[in-house]
């Protein structure tokens, strides 16, 4: 995973003015909030491409793809950072 470049500049934007690990974390977090979005015509989980995304400022997808884009800022920013994935083994009462 690419954590220098393009991806260190934006998480150096993102983080600016922040201090400390859980401050930097929490902006990048609220940037995913406020900056990407769940795009329901990604095939699959997505690709995960962070390069792609943040070159051509497609900051959307799914799972894999937002899910690589944090972990990608957080570790370029020096904190520990993985993805993690759950899978549902009960029927969801919401369907």
């Amino acid at each position: 995973m690419e954590t220098t470049g393009a991806v260190k500049d934006l998480s150096d934007t993102i983080v600016k003015g922040a201090n400390g690990e859980v401050e930097k974390a929490r902006a990048i977090y609220e940037w995913i909030c406020d900056n990407t979005y769940r795009n329901p015509k990604t095939k699959g989980c997505g690709t995960g491409d962070v390069n792609f995304m943040i070159e051509t400022k497609t900051y959307n997808g799914k799972c894999a793809d937002l899910n690589a884009l944090f972990t990608a800022l957080a570790r370029s920013q020096g904190i520990p950072a993985r993805y993690v994935y759950g899978i549902r083994v009960a029927e969801s009462k919401l369907g």
